[in-house]
């Protein structure tokens, strides 16, 4: 049986998906939901007495957790006896999973993002594999706010994710390209021309003159400033503002450096955002696109400015990359702080300690090797998106929630006792642990109970208000308002942790291994590495085998 919270449920949506529901294969397929269910029912029940009702001395617990703690070492010993005796290569990290399809492989690398192991079991996969396609568990907004500096000046940008850019002078046409701003993709499909505009007195479009009667202002990047106060001043958001009330219908910059940014311009920290803010007084995108030049591309180009006159144009190009306004990145960071995640990766980090430094590792291992990388998880913005339907008491949500509740027990067992054919995510977590320094212990301890404080209070706080109005509406009385806020507390806390899971793991899983497949159909890859967190591994294994590479 599958492992997944909410299976049943999902059994059911393939169903309805596939349109059979009067085929012979739909009814057998209803029956086994209807069994599966009944059995998880069973189990749970057995599971709560046992665990609320049976009433042990406390010599009887001791005897049951070493028990039970023998069994797993047991189970352990004989999953890596297996792996000796079975095609598993000796030099194969126990966090690791190979699985064969066809003519492809897959190396699932199943790492804790916190933990020194990780890198070095990323490096060691690929550079053994040697395979045709590396994939990390990031999206490309993620990768290049972690992307080191050096790494990035050594990887100039595909001409695929540029703005192509056609420049029409006296001595004929020309096609330049341009790296974009994030906010570009808010224009797609509108076309831009004007004649090229380059102010002497003022190179980096600081002050421009009113009167640019659409058209496009050209300004060098910078100037250079050590305060992040003259950063936000210069930046190209602050720019483009500029441009836009003189009347520019685009904006090139020069770029200050030889090779194009590695990716799109014009986002930021939310500290950065905020003096920006205070430059503009706009919590919108700018009003017009902003493209980069190279260096070279923009030196030539302002020269032949003083010769003659110059048109560009450009159709603005469709693009994924995530985006937004000033006023949704300040809801996602109070919900980053508020659901306890903010704090926790906030302390973290005041401990110096490498998060994801595994992803950092897989990219800069694949560019050794020649080889892609590529990223293959959903972006923030979908994630939160996906969380708010998720968390909504939908009837639907809210029968995925008890079905995941009920299958519990079997998804607790499934981990403490693991199958050859899936990856040993418990095991894996001990190893890692092992690596563990003094600082990292103490961080991850003190992110721990920081985070859970605040989440427990939030949760306090809402409890309380709701029993509150409970009670002036007389649903309760006052004598029963401390197991009302408990009870309220209880079914908010099994509800949300339900729908959290199937919208932060499930969907994650099937959104990787739909993407992983798509990886590496675009590329023709047949030996791929996977770099995902341990929890992601069984997921994505089980839509592996269940719908192939």
């Amino acid at each position: 049986m599958d492992d997944t919270l909410d299976e049943p449920l999902c059994v059911e949506k393939v169903l309805q998906e596939r349109g059979s529901v009067c085929s012979r294969e739909a009814w057998r397929a209803r029956g086994y939901f209807v069994l599966h269910t009944l059995i998880d029912v069973l189990c749970f029940c057995g599971f709560i007495y046992f665990l609320l009702f049976l009433m042990m001395p406390a010599w009887a617990w001791w005897t049951t957790s070493g028990v039970l703690l023998t069994l797993l070492c047991l189970w352990r010993a004989l999953l890596w006896r297996w792996r000796c005796s079975s095609d598993v290569p000796d030099w194969l990290p126990y966090t690791v999973h190979k699985l064969q399809i066809g003519d492809k492989e897959l190396w699932l690398v199943g790492t804790l993002h916190i933990s020194p192991k990780s890198p070095e079991d990323v490096k060691k996969v690929i550079e053994t594999t040697r395979p045709d396609l590396v994939m990390i568990e990031l999206d490309e907004e993620r990768l290049n706010r972690m992307r080191r500096n050096d790494l990035e000046a050594a990887q100039p940008p595909a001409k695929t994710s540029l703005q192509p850019v056609v420049i029409n002078e006296q001595g004929g046409e020309m096609t330049l390209f341009a790296q974009r701003a994030t906010w570009n993709g808010e224009k797609t499909g509108q076309t831009i021309a004007g004649d090229l505009v380059y102010n002497k007195s003022d190179p980096h479009g600081l002050a421009p003159s009113r009167g640019l009667n659409g058209n496009i202002l050209v300004a060098q990047r910078g100037p250079s400033v050590s305060t992040p106060a003259e950063q936000a001043r210069v930046s190209f958001t602050v720019k483009a503002h500029l441009a836009a009330r003189a009347g520019a219908s685009a904006l090139l910059v020069v770029d200050s450096f030889p090779n194009l940014p590695h990716t799109r311009v014009g986002s930021g920290t939310l500290k950065h955002e905020l003096r920006v803010f205070m430059e503009t007084r706009s919590c919108s995108f700018p009003p017009i696109p902003v493209l980069v030049l190279s260096q070279t591309d923009g030196n030539a180009l302002c020269e032949r400015l003083d010769l003659e006159t110059v048109h560009a144009k450009f159709t603005i190009e469709p693009d994924k990359y995530p985006r937004r306004t000033l006023r949704r990145q300040i809801c996602e960071s109070c919900a980053l702080l508020f659901s306890g995640i903010g704090i926790l990766y906030g302390i973290i980090g005041c401990f110096n300690v490498d998060v994801g430094d595994e992803f950092m590792i897989a990219e800069k291992q694949a560019h050794a090797e020649g080889v892609p990388c590529a990223c293959i998880d959903v972006n923030t913005n979908k994630l939160w998106s996906r969380i708010g339907w998720s968390l909504l008491p939908t009837p639907t949500n809210v029968l995925d929630a008890v079905l995941s509740w009920l299958a519990f027990p079997r998804v607790l067992f499934r981990a403490l006792f693991p199958g050859p054919s899936r990856m040993d995510v418990l095991g894996g977590m001990v190893l890692h642990t092992r690596a563990f320094s003094c600082r990292i212990w103490i961080a991850f301890g003190l992110a721990g109970v920081v985070s859970s404080f605040v989440l427990s209070h939030l949760l306090i706080l809402l409890t309380a208000t709701a029993e509150r109005g409970m009670e002036v509406a007389h649903i309760v009385n006052k004598s029963e308002r401390g197991a009302t806020k408990t009870w309220i507390m209880l079914l908010v806390e099994v509800y949300f942790m339900a729908r959290v899971y199937a919208s932060i793991v499930v969907s994650r899983d099937l959104t990787m291994y739909q993407m992983i497949v798509n990886r590496a159909r675009q590329y023709s890859a047949r030996s791929l590495v996977a770099v995902v967190g341990a929890g992601h591994a069984n997921g994505i294994l089980k839509h592996a085998r269940s719908g192939g590479l």
